[in-house]
Order: C-alpha cells, then structure tokens, then sequence
C-alpha cells in the first residue's frame, strides 16, 4: 500500500540519519575526543535532527524524478544550506543579516544546540527550543513530503 511504501521509505532514511550520527558521534569521541555534553541531551538533538534529514530525503524524492537529478539538486542544496546555517563557521563571525538568514534552516538550530551541549555544558533544558524548532522542521518537511509522494504512488 503507499502508506506501507511512505513508512518503509521514512524509516530507512530516518535509521541511515541515526546511524551517520552514531558513527559521527562515536568517532569523534574516540578519535579526537570529543566530548558531546549530556548524553541524553545529545541523544534528543540527533532523533529530532535525524527527523529532519529523513523529511528533507524524502522532499527531495517527491519532487526529482531520477537518482542523478537528486544528487545533482541535494548536495548543492545541502551544501549551501549547510553553510548558511553555521556548519562550515560560527555564525557569530558573520554579519547579523546573514545570521538571521542562517537561522531560516534547520542547520543553524542545530548548530545551536550543539554549541550549548558542547562549549557551556549545558542540558536538554538549555536546547528545548532549538528541538521545538528542529520538530517543527521535522513534522512540516515530513508532512509535505509523504503528502506528494502518496499523490505520485496512488496515480
């Protein structure tokens, strides 16, 4: 059924974002000893941030029609959007227009929470709203997405 395809196709997305994260996560830890913050702190930032990415998988599917089409639209887009939401440089070092501007993707909420876990220790108190953010993220791009691609399955 589309709805058992859209689960299917969701969750894989979803788990292969918390697997990425783990690896990030465990690497960085181990190699380069990274210490992340609060251990459940940082588990909720990635299950909201892996909704996320899993919505944006599936947004792209929706809307290309081929595998090249969504390599050649998603990386630049994920690139791009990366570095304007404070992945590539603190958004503290750019100009307030552009932070603002930053803060239209998800990436910026979630470098933000980042930065209170790992530079001031902070909890899953201190990043509530950036996860309220990142779930609104999470639930707009999920919805969008599963809205277009039943429309394509049930033609």
């Amino acid at each position: 059924t589309p709805s058992a395809i859209l689960l299917g196709a969701g969750a894989t997305r979803y788990f292969l974002a918390l697997l990425q994260a783990a690896i990030i996560l465990v690497l960085g830890a181990a190699a380069f000893g990274v210490a992340w913050g609060q251990p459940v702190a940082v588990a909720a930032l990635v299950v909201v941030y892996a909704l996320v990415g899993a919505g944006a998988g599936l947004l792209l599917g929706a809307v290309c029609r081929t595998a090249d089409q969504a390599n050649s639209i998603g990386i630049p887009i994920g690139i791009g959007l990366g570095m304007l939401g404070g992945c590539m440089w603190p958004l503290d070092v750019v100009p307030p227009a552009v932070r603002t501007a930053g803060h239209l993707t998800p990436h910026a909420w979630a470098m933000d929470a980042f930065v209170v876990l790992i530079d001031e220790g902070g909890g899953i108190a201190d990043i509530t709203s950036q996860l309220l953010v990142l779930a609104l993220y999470a639930a707009v791009l999920l919805t969008v997405a599963a809205s277009l691609l039943r429309r394509t399955l049930t033609r």
